[in-house]
């Protein structure tokens, strides 16, 4: 087996089995060596300029970290709520693009196949990085999926999420009581009050008032419906480890909408 070949698949095996072009070249394999490769032994190019050696451990990192590679950018929306392992996500496919996001709206413009790209601002406080992939942070992905993907994809999401209890739910009852009136989550209340101000701020074309009503909606009709079953076992145990919501996420400047108790730092859910 030639060493080129051997040093190429060395370094995609540590960048989560992909290698640009242009690595593989430097590392001294011809563009006709990758063909042959590509015809023949199973390689893939998700993105022009980027390749993915088999066998590929995780498709959607390695094809997050091809479009990273040859783009740049912040991997952003449904990507990023992969890589977090959001639940309630429809299933992934092959041609899906990777969303990314770009603060340069000249740079969010340009088109490349197997890339989605976002003119979206992003501050450090809402970056992570995930085992060498930049990324929205857990908190701001789940906000700019309500915000910005449709209800059809942003509301089975955000209950699989409260009944996983990672925002703390959006109801429960007063503590050791089995009725009572419900009462929102802290958790729950930051995280809504941040999607609200930034969709007043002109984020979105969702996450208003109407989305949350939706919402609730959905969520009451499906409490009924598990009323009208036999009692279910103990819930999931998945959790995500509890993290401190950004500053801001609730602030004074939103005491005009009813029913939202005004204060500082709220803890909330978040995956580093």
């Amino acid at each position: 087996m030639p060493e080129s070949y051997q040093r190429v698949v060395a370094l995609a095996r540590g960048q989560d089995d992909m290698i640009t072009r242009c690595e593989a070249r430097r590392l001294g394999m011809s563009d006709a060596a990758i063909t042959v490769r590509r015809r023949s032994g199973g390689w893939r190019a998700p993105i022009r300029g980027a390749l993915v050696v088999p066998p590929v451990r995780d498709r959607v990192r390695a094809y997050a970290r091809a479009a990273l590679a040859v783009a740049g950018g912040v991997v952003c929306l449904l990507t990023a709520a992969r890589l977090h392992g959001i639940p309630g996500l429809p299933r992934w496919a092959p041609q899906e693009p990777v969303d990314v996001a770009f603060a340069d709206p000249v740079a969010a413009g340009r088109r490349r196949a197997g890339c989605r790209r976002h003119a979206m601002a992003v501050e450090p406080r809402d970056l992570t990085d995930l085992g060498g992939i930049a990324a929205t942070a857990a908190h701001r992905t789940l906000q700019d999926i309500v915000l910005w993907l449709d209800q059809c994809l942003s509301v089975p999401m955000l209950r699989a999420v409260l009944r996983l209890g990672w925002l703390g739910g959006p109801s429960s009852p007063p503590s050791g009581a089995r009725e009572g009136p419900a009462r929102s989550s802290p958790a729950f209340l930051a995280f809504k009050d941040a999607v609200l101000r930034r969709n007043d701020e002109g984020a979105g074309p969702g996450g208003g008032p109407d989305y949350w009503r939706l919402l609730d909606a959905v969520t009451a009709s499906d409490d009924v419906a598990r009323d009208d079953r036999a009692p279910a076992g103990p819930g999931p145990a998945t959790t995500m480890p509890v993290v401190i919501a950004p500053v801001g996420a609730m602030t004074a400047g939103r005491a005009g909408r009813a029913g939202r108790p005004l204060g500082g730092r709220q803890p909330f859910a978040q995956r580093t």
